[in-house]
Formats: structure tokens, C-alpha cells, sequence
């Protein structure tokens, strides 16, 4: 028995199996195809659905205002004294560790 391994490249490779090799890929083929097909009529994953050209965003968030924001913190921060932005550094990294212990729990 041949089974056909299809690569993303396009390339197609047969290989010569014996006939209980052959038969046991086919089942996992089967219940692979058979999974996906179940949880796909369950799921839409988000992934799938872009590739389709569904957009998906955010409506109550106002991209220019966030951006508006975004910009005035940049520039306060940049506007900061060194000893300044050494706490704040120093503020992030303590509540990156808490957040990390409080994860582990």
C-alpha cells in the first residue's frame, strides 16, 4: 500500500507501507479529519475567520483618542528625569513579579 504525504511546498512524496502500516495511517487520518470537522462546528477561531476576511475590532474604544494617549505618554515619559524613569522601570519590574507570583497560585 502507498500512502501520500502532501507538504505545504506542493511537493507530493509516496511511500510503499505495509498494508496494516497503511491502514492504521488511514484510521489516523480519518479521526484527525473527523476532529477537526467537530470542533469546527462548534469554534470559529478567530485565525480562520480573518483568512475568510471577517474583521474583527473593538468598537467602543476610539482609535484616535487611544492614539492621542499613547502619543502624550511617550512624550511625558520622554520628558522625565533620569531618577524619574529609573522608578518607573523599577515599578514596572515589581509589578511584572507580582503579577507572575499572583499567576502562580
Amino acid at each position: 500500500m502507498k500512502i501520500e504525504y502532501k507538504f505545504l511546498t506542493g511537493e507530493l512524496l509516496e511511500v510503499e507501507v505495509s498494508e496494516e502500516l497503511g491502514k492504521a495511517s488511514m484510521t489516523i487520518d480519518r479521526e484527525i479529519h473527523n476532529n477537526d470537522r467537530r470542533e469546527t462546528r462548534r469554534h470559529n477561531s478567530i485565525e480562520a475567520l480573518e483568512e475568510k476576511g471577517q474583521q474583527f475590532f473593538d468598537e467602543t474604544i476610539d482609535v484616535q483618542v487611544l492614539f492621542e494617549r499613547t502619543e502624550t505618554l511617550k512624550t511625558s515619559i520622554r520628558n522625565l528625569l533620569p531618577q524619574q524613569k529609573n522608578l518607573l522601570m523599577l515599578a514596572q519590574a515589581i509589578s511584572g513579579r507580582v503579577l507572575l507570583r499572583e499567576g502562580n497560585h
